[in-house]
């Protein structure tokens, strides 16, 4: 089983981004709550979502819901991280890369952030959501900016070199015109590539 983490903030993009570009592929999903698992439960084998919000139940709560989705043998598992918290992802999936590579295949770290948030905001370490969007850029292997149709090319060219400022590793995507893209990352070769960097 392949499997794909795509964090953000709440409105970000994420339910959308994974209903548009898992379109007829073998998947399922994993959701921080009913009402995305329901715009997906036509287009996804199967789906279930995360009961508990409370950060201390992260990494449990994440690979108990693993185990129980590979049983149901999906190609491809696509999952929010459960919880509020600061949006850390990796200790979740470092563990699984240590013990459980032989079955399990970590597919990209993906984040999805509203660009017209980002370019109101900026990023900044300064409010808690600014710290947040922050720590999930410079974890993610893939940035899916999100909301971009309108923007310029040189506004994409600025807010990728603000992005590489902080991860210069990270691919950087719009959506939805780089949909086939971000299709790729999710289905192809793309793997975690920065496990137990930090």
């Amino acid at each position: 089983m392949r499997l794909i983490v795509i964090a953000g903030i709440p409105g970000s993009g994420k339910t959308t981004i994974v209903k548009e570009c898992c379109k007829g592929h073998d998947y399922a999903f994993v959701g921080n709550n009913e009402e995305s698992c329901k715009l997906l439960e036509d287009d996804c084998k199967d789906y279930d979502f995360y009961p508990f919000k409370s950060p201390c139940a992260r990494v449990r709560q994440f690979k108990y819901r693993l185990d129980l989705m590979e049983a149901k043998h999906p190609k491809v598992l696509i999952s929010e991280p459960p919880g509020n918290c600061m949006e850390i992802s990796s200790p979740m999936l470092n563990p699984i890369y240590i013990n459980d590579r032989a079955r399990i295949e970590i597919g990209p770290l993906m984040t999805a952030i509203d660009t017209n948030k980002l370019l109101e905001e900026g990023l900044s370490k300064r409010t808690t959501e600014g710290l947040r969007t922050w720590n999930m850029v410079d974890e993610s292997d893939v940035i899916v900016l999100t909301f971009s149709e309108d923007i310029s090319d040189e506004v994409r060219n600025n807010l990728r070199s603000i992005i590489a400022k902080i991860n210069p590793d990270a691919k950087v995507l719009f959506f939805p015109d780089e949909k086939g893209t971000i299709t790729e990352c999710i289905f192809g070769n793309m793997g975690y590539y920065r496990p137990l960097n930090n």
